[in-house]
């Protein structure tokens, strides 16, 4: 308990505040205010001498802190008259604003706990019988509770006095300080453990935070101003909740807390709800009428899973709160310590959301002055400590409620919306009603969001999208409708291609629901055999010539292509489908009218491949109807019209490239091809260049552009990525910038947000476009109310018809409209979105594991699955990490399977010859030598061996130091010029009994047995590439030893770096339980290390129960006992091996930007995977240094732009996370801190960082780049 001589100690609560304070001193967080308006004449000395009684009486209030710089104490002080501050105000401009004020600036000032006193008084004289009253104390020394009994004992006080009574008020039994240290003393031994053994089951697992969506960022430190709204529950609602309650034997309270948990699972998304309920901490009858810091908060955890009935839940709380009531001693601050949750300065540990049921009969406040009005002074309260706090109480109306927010976090039109949904959920429970089947809004939100915000009906003209292209032929035949570099074709020349190839497109019985592939490069040829398709009536499925063959080949089966339409020159692998090439000059004897198909709008248009979870690519069937309804949708509100020049910039195989096409072709424009992706400078010069008017881009391509003046670009579109403020304000100016939103699965573009002016937030992703519905739903399809985050679900024209062959994905994603009674559907998008308060949609993210990256939708799992594919593989998991720079990139995290591969003895071979170039290098080079082991010389010395063999003589210091005791000396190394250097040294003479062989560790090559005294493995072992290659070189070496010898194995290292060996001792310990000829085992530490002396006998086993130490098996030895010198150049080589396997199976968007080999992956408490503790994508292991001042520039580089700490100079950019967007960076900066001149192109030929100095270093050959 500490030492006590100071004086009582504090109650855990107390030492909790004291804490805090400590932490951010002068703070008034923590103080407790009341401030009423005082009507009457009032009897000023009487009200302090009333005061000072209550101090008087309770030492709580003489009690201030001190401490000896380690634990804290309560320093009681002797009684003396409180001084009532009395403050005239009569001359104010205002006085009732000018009370407020200083009542509020009363409330802020802070406490000083070590000088006291914790309670103060003021008074403001408004006029003659006109006063507030301001008092004031620290939490530490009081609660809510003793406010009233401070206004009870003050009401009791004052009237006795005014009447010239003495106090009537009965001495206390106790004081604070003996509550304080019989809490210490009783909560301890086993009434402490069991009530910590009951938490810790309750509690374990619960949610780290309870998060209400919030307006705003949460604050570092929080200002703790609180919000209040106020009301009412209907009494005919409460009367119900009551009778509820006594059917399911359940206090009105747990009835309460049911809904309230009820509400919050409803906007958390969750089901494990974790609620703080306060009680009182005076159980017993001697501490009713103290002030003192009593109140607990118990931690209330109810499971809401299973959409329970209510009066199912109601019996889930009432179990809760009971077994809460019932270890409720167990304070909070305890608890905390106990549970020793992730701290956080900005929120309450374990629970962040408050409710209690106040007492029967509570106002309010408890002050009665005899003849005096009291009012209570509006809006001045307390700080809040939660982020919501929900009080009620009984009311002649029904219930009356408090909901006390924190303005840091809250708007208060979101609290009115909670607090209306809270009496909205109390007016709909019943004990049947299932939680799915309440409504979390009113019937006037439930029209406003379902109807208003999709009221989008809009007509849209008849026939197909290539109907209104013939027409806009038609319109405009000698308009350019496509070009690419110096290439175009008028619509008029576009037309008849396309209609001379539909033609034979459908000879070849193309026509509906015929799905027809197109594999091409960019260029003009795509777009007319894109259109011929359509125009023949199939549909088009747009295939990359440079993914992967067998991606290629899946989709191309899965969409039972009968024919695929090839660029002439490409060589394609179309497996059983029949190869038609493009061929415009032979095509000329085709019909040039119009084909004419028979289509209707559910007509399938297109199909694109999107990334699968299940490691397969899906197709995704879009139709006519929802095409056509987009396009005259886009043009017409983006302004596209015959003197727009569009840029054609994705890939057809991505469907953003649908809008850019026909949005310029309905139109009369120009769709200008785009060489490639574009990025940076590049794309600048080419907007500039060709003139372009309209471009969508992703925002994070945008943001490579230099700020250049681009005049007639009048129209942005964005999408795929979070538009940030800055990228607005520097781009909208002057142009209409739309942020556009939606699924390839709603044809392109479901919503859309129209940009006009400069924003302080990022930009939402809008309303619905024509003839599209888009709701927010929770998991049991409700709508969720505003600000809430939910699934958004699309439905509409746009809608597509389903996943090609894959019935049960096309039945979970695209599910009936519950919204609609005409048999529609709606498309589970899996992203998160709220709306805000004007109907717009701001993205939040995604439900599951797929992300988008600069732009490409991408399914983790997909990437997962091919990994795992990979024999090497044993898991596999992939992150998405971000950088401080707020560059996002693609991680695989894998678990090898734990066996040795094909490659480990070419490994073990590649880590001698490694080793042996070193040592040649260092011994002539002269930095080989080392003094002679001590361990060696003594005990060979004291051996006096005839015949002795070296095994790794290195520069002969060993050698120097006991050849001469020798008659047969006997060295050998794996390095020449070891051996060559010492043939040579003439202080050692050839013969005389010295023999020196280069040969390795495990050669042992005309050795006859036991033909040595003693062997010397000398600092031979930590070289090894493993340790089955010490097994065979220390058997060799007892093999070779006479009975008596000694084998001794030198320089030992336990913990090794840099790929060497490390071996336990138990290894050389458990040698004769293995070895038969091995009897004694001593090891000798050393300064880095250890030494090993084996004594060699024919004895044998030494004893047949003999055990290892620590139990070990001998025949696992080796687990455990040494690390694996092999790993690193192991996992380097399935690094490269699994990206190259990426590479044949994804599109390169898809394929990880780096590669950690981990040996398990984190779990969470709960045993999930915690993506949060795999490494960041910062971690990297180090390689060889830079080899003079250009190579350490460009590492340099290479690390600020991949915003690693150190890259090597043989990392390739792309191997080690770089990305298109990083590589113009990297220019931009090898540029601007080199001086060199340097094109993209180049660091694509040249990706690690020594190959690029040399191409900057290297003398020009009079060309320029």
């Amino acid at each position: 308990m500490g030492d006590v001589s100071h004086g009582p100690m504090l109650s855990f609560a107390q030492q909790r505040l004291w804490f805090l304070d400590r932490l951010m001193p002068g703070n008034p967080h923590y103080n407790l205010a009341f401030a009423y308006r005082l009507s009457g004449l009032l009897d000023i000395d009487a009200l302090e001498r009333g005061l000072s009684e209550i101090v008087a009486r309770h030492e709580a209030l003489r009690t201030r802190f001190a401490d000896d710089g380690d634990e804290p104490w309560q320093v009681i002080d002797p009684p003396s008259p409180l001084k009532l501050i009395v403050e005239d105000i009569r001359d104010a401009a205002e006085p009732p604003a000018e009370a407020h004020r200083l009542a509020d600036e009363e409330s802020l000032v802070p406490f000083d706990l070590a000088k006291g006193p914790l309670l103060r008084a003021r008074l403001l004289c408004l006029g003659e019988a006109d006063h507030v009253l301001l008092v004031t104390m620290h939490h530490i020394v009081g609660d809510g509770w003793s406010l009233n009994v401070l206004q009870s004992e003050l009401s009791v006080l004052y009237a006795a006095f005014t009447a010239g009574r003495p106090s009537p008020l009965p001495p206390l039994e106790i004081q604070y300080a003996d509550f304080a240290e019989w809490q210490r003393s009783w909560m301890s031994g086993d009434v402490l453990a069991g009530q910590l053994d009951y938490w810790r089951e309750r509690l374990l697992g619960m949610p780290e935070a309870m998060e209400l969506p919030a307006d705003r960022a949460r604050p570092p430190v929080p200002s703790h101003t609180p919000g209040v709204v106020s009301f009412e529950v209907p009494a005919d609602v409460v009367e119900r909740l009551r009778e509820l309650g006594t059917e399911r034997r359940a206090t009105l309270f747990m009835v309460l807390l049911a809904a309230f948990d009820t509400l919050l699972a409803g906007y958390t998304g969750g089901t494990d709800i974790v609620v703080g309920v306060p009680v009182a901490g005076r159980d017993r009858a001697e501490l009713e009428g103290l002030i003192g810091f009593f109140v607990n908060n118990l931690v209330t955890r109810v499971d809401c899973s299973g959409d329970p009935a209510f009066g199912e839940l109601v019996d889930r709380v009432r179990e809760v709160t009971l077994g809460a009531l019932d270890h409720q001693d167990l304070p909070f601050e305890r608890l905390v310590e106990e549970l020793n949750p992730a701290r956080d300065q900005g929120r309450n540990p374990l629970t962040q959301i408050g409710f209690q049921l106040l007492p029967a009969g509570h106002t309010g406040r408890s002050l009665d002055l005899a003849g005096i009005e009291i009012t209570p002074l509006e809006g001045h309260g307390d700080a809040i400590h939660f982020d919501v706090e929900l009080y009620c109480w009984d009311s002649p109306n029904g219930l009356s409620a408090r909901l006390v927010y924190a303005v840091d976090l809250f708007d208060q039109a979101t609290m009115e919306r909670f607090a209306r949904h809270f009496v909205h959920t109390l007016t709909q429970v019943r004990a049947e009603v299932r939680l799915s089947r309440l409504s979390l809004l009113t019937e006037e939100e439930r029209h406003r969001q379902l109807v208003q915000w999709n009221d989008t009906a809009t007509s849209v003209p008849a026939g197909t999208v290539m109907r209104l292209f013939e027409a806009q032929a038609a319109r405009t035949p000698h308009a350019v409708a496509v070009s690419f570099h110096d290439d175009r074709l008028t619509y008029a020349e576009l037309d008849v291609r396309a209609n001379r190839l539909a033609h034979r497109l459908r000879s070849l019985g193309v026509g509906p629901e015929v799905v027809v592939g197109l594999c091409f490069e960019r260029g003009l040829e795509v777009m007319v055999a894109m259109l011929a398709v359509l125009k023949a009536g199939g549909a088009y499925l747009p295939l990359d010539p440079d993914h992967p063959a067998a991606r290629i080949g899946f989709m191309l089966r899965d969409a039972s292509c009968p024919l695929v339409v090839v660029q002439e020159g490409l060589d394609v692998d179309t497996g059983t489908a029949e190869v038609v090439r493009f061929d415009a000059v032979a095509d000329e004897s085709w019909p040039v009218d119009d084909p004419s198909p028979e289509l209707s709008p559910d007509n399938v248009a297109y199909v694109i491949y999107t990334s699968g979870s299940t490691g397969q690519p899906k197709g995704v069937e879009v139709a006519h109807g929802g095409l056509t309804s987009l396009i005259t949708f886009q043009s017409r509100t983006f302004g596209v019209g015959p003197r727009s020049r569009v840029l054609q910039v994705t890939s057809v195989c991505f469907d953003a490239s649908v809008s850019e096409i026909w949005i310029t072709w309905i139109s009369g424009g120009e769709l200008v091809v785009a060489p490639r992706q574009l990025i940076g400078q590049d794309l600048a010069d080419v907007l500039a260049e060709r003139a372009i008017t309209q471009v969508a881009l992703v925002p994070s391509v945008l943001a490579t552009m230099p700020g250049t003046a681009l005049p007639d670009l009048k129209t942005i579109l964005m999408g795929g990525e979070v538009c940030v403020p800055a990228m607005v304000n520097r781009w909208a100016p002057g142009r209409d910038l739309f942020n556009v939103f939606g699924p390839t699965e709603a044809t392109v573009n479901a919503s859309v947000f129209h940009s006009t002016g400069e924003v302080s937030e990022p930009l939402p992703i809008g309303r619905p476009i024509a003839n599209t519905r888009i709701h927010l739903l929770d998991a049991w399809l409700r709508p969720v109310p505003v600000g809430v985050p939910g699934e958004v679900y699309i439905g509409g024209i746009g809608v597509a018809r389903s996943y090609l062959r894959r019935p049960g994905l096309t039945a979970a994603r695209f599910v009936a409209d519950p919204f609609a009674g005409d048999g529609s559907r709606l498309y589970r998008t899996g992203d998160l979105a709220r709306y805000r308060p004007d109907g717009d949609l701001e993205f939040l993210g995604r439900l599951d594991d797929q992300v988008k990256l600069r732009g490409f939708r991408i399914e983790l799992g997909e990437v997962q699955a091919v990994l795992a594919e990979h024999p090497a593989v044993d898991q596999a998991r992939v992150a998405v990490r971000e950088s401080a720079g707020g560059d996002r990139r693609m991680f695989a995290y894998v678990v090898p399977v734990d066996v040795a591969t094909d490659d480990d003895a070419a490994l073990s071979e590649q880590h001698v010859r490694e080793r042996q170039r070193f040592f040649d290098k260092a011994h002539r080079e002269g930095t080989g030598a080392a003094p002679p082991n001590p361990t060696a010389v003594e005990r060979i010395t004291a051996l006096r061996p005839k015949r002795l063999l070296e095994i790794g003589c290195g520069a002969g210091a060993l050698l120097r130091a006991l050849s001469p005791v020798c008659e047969q000396y006997v060295a050998t190394d794996f390095s020449s010029s070891a051996i060559d250097l010492l043939r040579a040294a003439p202080d050692l003479a050839a013969g005389n009994g010295l023999t020196l062989l280069m040969r390795e560790a495990t050669d042992f090559r005309g050795f006859r047995d036991r033909s040595f005294h003693a062997v010397v493995l000398d600092s031979v072992a930590r070289h090894c590439p493993g340790l089955s290659w010490v097994d065979k070189a220390v058997e060799l070496a007892t093999n070779a030893v006479e009975d008596g010898g000694l084998v001794i194995v030198t320089d030992v290292r336990e913990h090794a770096d840099d790929g060497d060996l490390a071996i336990g001792q138990a290894y050389f310990t458990g040698l004769p339980e293995r070895l038969a000829r091995a009897r004694h085992v001593e090891v000798v530490p050393g300064d880095d290390g250890y030494d090993v002396v084996v004594t060699v006998g024919a004895t044998g086993r030494l004893d047949p129960e003999r055990r290892l130490p620590d139990g070990l098996d001998p025949a696992r030895l080796p687990d455990g006992l040494a690390n694996d010198p092999l790993r690193g150049r192991r996992t380097e080589l399935l690094a490269d091996e699994l990206r190259e396997f990426a590479r044949q199976r994804l599109p390169g968007h898809m394929v990880p930007s780096g590669f950690f080999m981990l040996e398990r992956l984190p779990l969470s408490p709960l045993g999930k995977i915690d993506t949060r503790e795999l490494p960041s994508l910062e971690a990297k292991p180090p390689g060889r240094a830079p080899s003079g001042p250009a190579e350490e520039a460009m590492c340099a580089l290479f690390a600020e732009v991949l915003e690693h700490d150190t890259v090597g100079p043989d990392d390739g950019f792309f191997d080690v996370g770089g990305h298109s967007l990083l590589a113009v960076r990297l220019i931009n900066l090898i540029r601007s801190r080199l001086g060199g001149e340097i094109t993209l192109g180049k660091l694509f030929q040249h990706p690690t960082p020594a190959a690029l100095a040399g191409h900057l270093t290297r003398p020009s050959r009079g060309g320029t780049e």
